[in-house]
């Protein structure tokens, strides 16, 4: 471990992060130094706003995905090298606030089938299932899963909280096949040959070819899976509290913004879309 690694850690510990914010800020600054091939010390404003153009016209990442490794520099320079603010500071993109296009039921199932590999087709069904974040389902470990209690335990999700949701019965079976086969790793999904979580973009590319070989149009990411649970829960009757419980949500407003979104009747209340008739 480099000693400005180690450094950049231990200031994110001290200051209460979680292990995920951790990873997330040392990928990020990371990056950098590998797309200039130098040392984050000798670099200053002007390459820093050259990265993020980078991030955003050539890789073309999200708006929300540039906001982070803005945060994370940001961080990495002022806090952990104690930099004055004209040196690292760059803006960050706006997040334009759009409507997300929601996926019907038919829409998932068809995006899960047409996904062969049995451990990405697990992940998506599981994000489905539960309404998980991307980086919460990556950091699943295989003692998160509480077959017996029919749960799955969120440990450090957004705004540093645990909590648990539960576990739809139909995944039921195939869950309890796929932990056997785990009993000896860590990581419910991690990546090949390695005991480390999976890298998020290869969920993201694998949902991506996925929707494509669905013929699957509608914008988006992993991330309208969780839309999408929430939306056809909401639909089937599901009480908004508890929606918002199960999301992890700090605020109700925050929750509301898929009743704007919600079509068709409302009926009884499942735990999980994959238990709706």
């Amino acid at each position: 471990m480099t000693e400005l690694r180690r450094r950049l850690i231990e200031e994110l510990r001290i200051r209460g992060r979680s292990e995920r914010t951790i990873e997330t800020y040392v990928r990020w600054v990371y990056e950098l130094t590998r797309y200039y091939r130098r040392s984050p010390e000798t670099l200053g404003r002007d390459e820093l706003r050259r990265f993020v153009l980078y991030l955003l016209e050539q890789r073309d990442l999200s708006a929300s995905s540039v906001r982070q490794a803005v945060g994370a520099l940001r961080f990495f320079y002022g806090r952990t090298l104690g930099w004055p603010r004209e040196r690292y500071d760059v803006p960050a993109p706006k997040e334009h606030q759009t409507q997300p296009e929601i996926l019907g039921r038919p829409e998932v199932e068809r995006i899960l089938e047409a996904t062969p590999n049995p451990k990405y087709r697990m992940m998506l069904r599981l994000t489905y299932a539960a309404g998980l974040r991307l980086g919460e389902v990556l950091h699943l470990a295989v003692d998160d899963i509480d077959l017996a209690r029919r749960t799955i335990r969120i440990r450090q999700g957004k705004g540093q909280k645990d909590r648990s949701v539960p576990l739809a019965q139909a995944l039921l079976p195939a869950m309890a096949a796929y932990c056997a086969a785990r009993q000896d790793r860590r990581w419910l999904f991690s990546a090949e040959g390695a005991d480390r979580p999976l890298h998020e973009t290869a969920l993201q590319r694998t949902y991506q070819l996925a929707k494509r070989r669905a013929g699957i149009r509608k914008r988006g990411g992993v991330h309208g899976l969780r839309h999408a649970y929430a939306t056809h829960l909401l639909e089937a009757g599901v009480p908004l509290a508890r929606i918002q419980q199960q999301l992890g949500h700090r605020s109700i407003t925050t929750t509301m913004r898929y009743v704007h979104l919600t079509h068709g009747a409302f009926g009884e209340s499942p735990s999980s879309p994959l238990d709706l008739a």
